[in-house]
């Protein structure tokens, strides 16, 4: 331990020559104690400044690590960067976060403004993210290749013609150094041609969980043995592949999430099943069919699922077997057709259809589904989402909806108006419509979460604004309406109403939160950012 400094020693030397010059130390026992007492308060002193330096601008950074790293989340990592060559501490605190994520850019080689000063910088970024220091703190990696011109304008592309993804060296060192990147948990891939090798060192990343391909094929003169690899990972997304087969890559004892474009592969005998998958989400994209004999007995595959995706332009293939497939499912999301064969399972508990085409259902085909598929009630049922036409929807309507779901605690009805599809018929406009499920006497006193939207997304947004096409709301009271479904539904903690020109929010969490709009980009804004908002799948 280093010494006192000297300020202290000619102090306490100072303070024992007056001492001497008065009497001994013996002589004068609290005097003694004195100056002890007053040496160990300088000498504590000394310690806790060695302690804690004051910084370059005389201001202590004595903020915990955890608060740094918790305040840089919030940041674009180019910000993190920056930031962290301020103060040395501060690098090596929060610098790694600036190197989480790696997205690259890919150009096409027959692009007419090929920039060939951004491949130079890409193989410097390369070199920088893959070197020692650097490479373990990536997490996540985007690759990204552009399309070629003719991809662009899709009517005027061959939809026989094979589009060839952008080919260069630069992928080559890039699948090369992938192994460097031992903490890479997530990896996305667009429009990306694949190697053997490449393949082979991404299945080498043991902590990789997600992956994510789309629009990739096989690199020209390359053959892809999906044999001798195997893909680890937790969830797998997939959307139109081409030239090798995917569902051999998986690996059964750690897929939990599966998304792909089709069932194409799944079907046959000697792949899978997979006993841990829980989620899965299928869509055959905008074009093609689905090309599958026996949907049912792919779907069979996946014993534990707990969430099924069917966004199918077509009905499932197949025919079901008397015993039901997938017993454990509990949320169902998808055409009203594909909903039959899942309908009477026991676990069931939520439904949201989304049809496609994007189309809204009526009310009478809604209920007349259920009809034929025997079901009179259905109290299980705890969560219903349903895209409903707002021509001919009667008030009526809800005391048939509610006799068969009489215990829901999450209800999201979404009305399209009139003018989209159907003219002429009579149209209940937004206010009609919630008064009229505010006095319902059947609305479940179950409800936790109501949400009702009215979808003017058909409409461009700059035509919103005609009065012709929406109906005025200034007059009427949210408050009102709060206290009316408060009343009927205590346990209510989120209330959402929109009608693209006015919105209204009642959200209960450790504080109220309520906000309304008045205007269609006030509307626009709070509903990108509500918790609804997106894909509810994963």
């Amino acid at each position: 331990m280093k010494a006192p400094p000297s300020f202290a020693l000619s102090f306490w030397r100072a303070l024992a020559g007056s001492t001497s010059a008065s009497g001994s130390f013996g002589e004068s026992p609290g005097r003694f104690w004195l100056c002890f007492a007053l040496g160990l308060v300088l000498y504590g002193l000394w310690l806790a400044l060695r302690s804690h330096p004051p910084s370059r601008n005389g201001r202590k950074t004595n903020l915990p690590n955890e608060l740094w790293l918790q305040i840089c989340s919030h940041l674009p990592l180019d910000s993190i960067r920056h930031l962290s060559s301020t103060d040395r501490h501060l690098y090596t605190t929060v610098r790694a976060l600036g190197f989480s994520e790696y997205r690259l850019q890919v150009w096409h080689v027959d692009d007419e403004d090929y920039p060939s000063s951004k491949i130079e910088s890409a193989f410097d970024r390369l070199a920088l993210f893959s070197s020692p220091t650097t490479a373990p703190h990536v997490c996540n990696c985007i690759v990204k290749g552009k399309p070629p011109p003719l991809l662009m304008h899709m009517d005027l592309h061959d939809p026989n013609e094979v589009v060839e993804p952008p080919r260069h060296t630069f992928m080559q060192s890039f699948y090369d150094r992938l192994p460097l990147f031992s903490r890479l948990d997530s990896l996305q891939l667009h429009t990306i041609q694949l190697t053997q090798i490449g393949l082979a060192n991404i299945c080498t990343l043991s902590s990789l969980t997600l992956i994510s391909m789309a629009h990739c094929s096989v690199a020209e003169g390359e053959i892809i043995d999906v044999d001798s690899l195997t893909l680890r990972v937790k969830t797998f997304t997939a959307y139109k592949n081409s030239g090798f087969d995917l569902p051999r890559l998986l690996c059964p004892a750690t897929l939990e999430h599966l998304e792909i474009c089709e069932l194409t592969g799944l079907a046959e005998f000697d792949i899978g099943p997979f006993p841990h998958v829980c989620a899965l989400k299928m869509t055959d994209g905008l074009t093609g069919a689905i090309g599958v004999t026996d949907d049912f007995r792919a779907l069979a595959k996946f014993p534990a699922l707990r969430t099924l995706g069917l966004l199918y332009r077509n009905q499932l293939a197949g025919s079901a077997s008397s015993d039901p497939i997938l017993p454990l499912l509990q949320e169902y999301i998808g055409d009203l057709d594909n909903l039959r064969p899942f309908i009477h399972h026991s676990a069931l508990s939520s439904i949201a259809l989304f049809p496609y085409p994007n189309v809204p259902i009526t009310f009478d085909r809604f209920m007349d589904a259920l009809e034929s598929a025997g079901i009179i009630e259905l109290p299980k049922i705890t969560s219903l989402t349903v895209p409903f036409k707002a021509g001919g929807f009667r008030e009526a309507n809800f005391t048939r909806l509610f006799t068969v779901f009489p215990r829901l605690e999450e209800f999201r009805p979404r009305f399209t108006p009139n003018a989209v599809y159907e003219d002429g018929l009579d149209t209940l406009g937004p206010l009609s419509i919630l008064n009229s499920l505010a006095n319902e006497t059947l609305l479940p006193t179950s409800l936790k979460t109501l949400s009702v939207r009215w979808n003017y997304r058909y409409y461009e947004w700059e035509t919103l604004s005609e009065p012709e096409k929406i109906p005025a709301s200034e007059t009427y009271d949210f408050a009102e309406l709060r206290d009316k479904f408060l009343a009927r539904c205590p346990h209510l903690t989120y209330l959402y109403v929109e009608a693209a020109h006015f919105s209204y929010l009642w959200w209960k969490q450790q504080e109220v939160w309520e906000v309304t709009t008045r205007s269609i980009e006030e509307t626009k804004c709070l509903a990108e950012k509500l918790p609804e908002h997106g894909d509810r799948l994963f």
